[in-house]
């Protein structure tokens, strides 16, 4: 331990950093984090250990993530008429999904800030503004997609509903499975997130298309 900080160092004597060693991750400065979130989504606490689950984790449940745009409408600000939502989308492989007791846990997904505007149809030279500074040319009722505002684990209900659409070259049929069964039958899961529990954990989720 040094200045109050504890550093772990490997059998052949070198300092690691960046790095989980058991249930305890070690910054880039090597020595041991704690009280905040690792950069793979996990919180540590007040000893650096590990705390596993969306709700012993206090993270934001999805669906609260919200933008603030500002909309200049013919010279003229207005922030009004828009709607600020969490937007997720899951895109990970079989081997990316870990089972714990009561929940799965997705690593090293994203998601992305995503708003609504509405202006009026008579108005030109409309733009719109993100807290980060960036901007963009809008379109009527248009949807616009910012960058990341969160990067870690996404936490599925054992009992998530995973809703996809079969074409059989005549027709489309509507299933809903479970997230084993949707594993097993494509290896992978490419899904927006529909549906969020009170305590943020991921409840549904729809594939637009499969088969």
């Amino acid at each position: 331990m040094t200045d109050n900080k504890i550093y772990y160092f490997d059998v052949d004597g070198y300092m690691v950093h960046d790095v989980w060693v058991g249930n305890y991750y070690y910054g880039s400065d090597g020595a041991r984090i704690i009280n905040t979130i690792t950069p793979d989504g996990h919180k540590v606490g007040a000893d650096g250990t590990c705390i596993q689950g969306m709700e012993e984790l206090s993270v934001t449940p999805y669906y609260k993530y919200q933008t603030n745009p500002d909309i200049i409408i013919n010279g003229g600000s207005s922030g009004s008429g828009y709607h600020g939502m969490g937007y997720g989308y899951i895109d990970a492989d079989k081997k990316d999904v870990i089972e714990h007791e009561k929940y799965y846990e997705i690593k090293n997904q994203t998601l992305s800030a995503i708003q609504q505007y509405d202006v009026p149809q008579n108005s030109d030279a409309e733009y719109y503004f993100l807290p980060n500074g960036k901007y963009g040319l809008s379109e009527y009722n248009g949807w616009y997609e910012s960058n990341p505002i969160y990067y870690g684990s996404f936490y599925v209900r054992k009992d998530v509903k995973v809703n996809y659409m079969e074409w059989t070259g005549s027709e489309i049929i509507y299933h809903t499975v479970s997230l084993d069964e949707y594993l097993k039958i494509e290896g992978h899961l490419g899904a927006y997130i529909m549906g969020e529990d009170d305590k943020g954990y991921i409840v549904e989720v729809t594939i637009q298309q499969a088969g």
